[in-house]
């Protein structure tokens, strides 16, 4: 009489141990299927959990890179841009020394041609501060400072210089950085008299300087320099060829972004399917497989009601 309790005590547990399988079965995939996640909790897959998250950490890094790939090149085109408009002013600076080089001209046209180029120079300088997303383009490292400042006759460049070994970088993917920015007196250049008393003229800003000098003798001069003049006709065609390097520059660099986005828009659908294959329920096939569960859960209830019933009784005996 012992023996068969303990039997039909056995019998019970396990009957009530495959019941609660089958219940447990069910509930996860009914958690599957109104999820339409395979795995809600962190014992469902140890394994595949690591290599969800590996994939996520992955799609996030890649949003990431997108959003400063979209930035860099929206900054790029008015980089581009900017310097589009720069040489049309270089073009007309040189059309105007060009024009003033002609020695038949009088003290009245060389004042009108020099108005005018002085009122070019303010705009190239003012294009040399552009700003974008608050930031100064050409300033290179130096984003909160105007890339010159302008004081009497005095245009100095303020943004970092290649000698400071800075320039702005973008990373466009886990394992390349780009460098972008340009530091604009590369670009620009700049005029001023340093501390020794000496002048300091380069690029575009310097040598529209010289030319103003040139336009505009100071007594005891009467009449414009002529010879210096002439001699800024092939400095501006360097200048406007200076200018359109760096451009092209900038839309090389535009391109590269592009491509770099293209690429890890590639890696971007790569790992999403990864990402889906591991996490997200075929809702058919998990469909199909709760339909089968909740048969054998069914089953396990009757069967389990009989047998303890069965049992109950036999013990009553």
């Amino acid at each position: 009489m012992l023996s068969g309790r303990i039997t039909n005590s056995y019998l019970t547990q396990s009957i009530v141990n495959n019941t609660m399988r089958n219940q447990e079965k069910y509930i996860n995939l009914n958690m599957q299927y109104s999820t339409q996640k395979k795995i809600n909790n962190l014992s469902d897959d140890p394994l595949s959990l690591t290599n969800l998250f590996d994939a996520k950490n992955n799609l996030s890094r890649i949003d990431v890179y997108n959003k400063s790939i979209d930035i860099n090149i929206a900054e790029m085109d008015v980089c581009e841009t900017t310097l589009d408009q720069v040489n049309k002013e270089m073009q007309r600076v040189f059309q105007l020394t060009t024009q003033a080089a002609n020695e038949i001209n009088s003290s009245g046209s060389t004042t009108a041609i020099a108005n005018e180029i002085e009122s070019i120079l303010a705009h190239v300088v003012t294009l040399a501060n552009t700003t974008y997303e608050g930031k100064y383009i050409f300033s290179g490292a130096n984003i909160n400072t105007p890339a010159y400042s302008v004081s009497g006759d005095d245009y100095t460049y303020k943004g970092t210089r290649d000698a400071d070994g800075q320039n702005v970088k973008v990373q466009v993917n886990n394992n390349l950085i780009m460098s972008l920015g340009e530091n604009g007196d590369n670009i620009f250049g700049e005029y001023y008299v340093n501390g020794a008393g000496v002048q300091v003229s380069t690029g575009p800003i310097g040598h529209i300087k010289e030319l103003l000098k040139d336009l505009k003798p100071v007594p005891p001069a009467t009449t414009a320099n002529f010879a210096g003049i002439r001699a800024k006709i092939d400095v501006f065609t360097k200048d406007s060829d200076n200018v359109t390097y760096y451009r092209t520059q900038y839309g090389t660099n535009i391109s590269s972004l592009e491509k770099a986005k293209e690429q890890l828009s590639q890696q971007k659908i790569s790992t999403d399917t990864l990402r889906s294959r591991i996490e997200d329920a075929d809702l058919v096939e998990t469909a199909s497989k709760m339909q089968y569960q909740e048969f054998a859960l069914q089953a396990s209830l009757q069967s389990s009601t009989k047998i303890i019933q069965n049992s109950l009784l036999n013990f009553l005996k």
